[in-house]
């Protein structure tokens, strides 16, 4: 897994149609501070990745399921890496 603007808008997209993932995307980055820079293969650093879900877990009942999703793969992903 590969912690990218594409990956949060592909899971978002599965809940919700893909302007109102972007929607939601672009109020995460509001939120957090952290820069939209247009891209969908913008990899995060796990801090910023984390912050961008947490952001959108505050976004209605869609996105808290997806932001928590999100936190849960990424964690698991450096504990892998880890190994």
């Amino acid at each position: 897994m590969t912690l990218t603007k594409g990956y949060l808008l592909t899971k978002l997209a599965q809940v919700m149609d893909r302007k109102e993932a972007m929607e939601v995307f672009n109020r995460a980055c509001n939120e957090t501070g952290i820069e939209d820079r247009g891209y969908e293969d913008r990899e995060y650093g796990i801090e910023e990745f984390i912050r961008l879900a947490e952001a959108i877990k505050n976004q209605g009942r869609l996105a808290r399921f997806i932001g928590s999703l999100a936190i849960v793969e990424a964690m698991a992903s450096v504990a892998n890496a880890n190994k």
